[in-house]
């Protein structure tokens, strides 16, 4: 742990991301903000029995934190459900999070399962921010289509320029435009789109550890640098 163990953070908006999660927006003063130093750097939420590991899903100029949350476990209940302006006592460990690509990366392949979309969502949107968003793919991984979290700012960001491939495991592919919809898992995607000779210098993954550990066990078949956010 850092500087901001034991620092407080302020709940200060939550907005509807769909597919059951909800964006929950914090201010955290000047000193522990800094302390966040790579894109998708863990948030622990500490608890009055537990602690909770959360993502940090914005991108690391924000003025505000953001975090993609599901209602699961006591912590996160407390997260989507104490009223606005409450507190969160929290940590800022230095682990986890992703290195920021250079200008002259080349083409970058973001990978997310789920909800570890929050992981890269920072990054993405750093990205697009520096007019970058045409150097990126990303492969999200969910059961349906209608699974899709923060559905319009990946519309945006199609829009932008960036490619989102939607990798459905429960139903068959289909058409959900401007979507590239495929019925693979996240990793069978990625393979099949460097097999038709699609390439990358990069892939940033979040998602379950047997997952990251596929992908950098793959690094070398792929011919790219491989980012796991664990």
């Amino acid at each position: 742990m850092n500087a901001a163990d034991g620092a407080r953070v302020r709940i200060v908006a939550r907005e509807d991301a769909g597919a059951g999660l909800t964006l929950v927006h914090l201010e955290a003063p000047d000193h522990v903000r800094n302390s966040y130093a790579r894109h998708g750097q863990v948030l622990v939420v500490k608890g009055e029995t537990e602690d909770a590991f959360f993502a940090l899903a914005s991108p690391q100029s924000a003025t505000r934190w953001a975090l993609l949350v599901r209602d699961a476990g006591t912590v996160a209940h407390e997260v989507l459900s104490a009223p606005l302006g409450a507190e969160l006592l929290v940590a800022v460990p230095s682990f986890a999070g992703f290195p920021y690509p250079a200008a002259t990366d080349g083409p970058l392949w973001l990978v997310a399962v789920g909800s570890a979309l929050g992981a890269i969502r920072g990054l993405y949107l750093a990205l697009a921010a520096e007019a970058r968003a045409s150097q990126v793919t990303l492969f999200l991984g969910v059961r349906e289509i209608a699974q899709v979290p923060l559905r319009a700012e990946l519309e945006a960001l199609v829009a932008q320029g960036a490619k989102v491939v939607v990798c459905v495991s429960h139903e068959p592919a289909s058409t959900s435009a401007p979507f590239e919809v495929i019925a693979a898992m996240v990793q069978e995607a990625v393979t099949s789109h460097h097999a038709r000779g699609e390439r990358a210098t990069m892939l940033f993954v979040a998602g379950p550890p047997g997952m990251m550990d596929d992908f950098r066990g793959r690094a070398a078949d792929l011919d790219l640098v491989v980012h796991a956010n664990a």
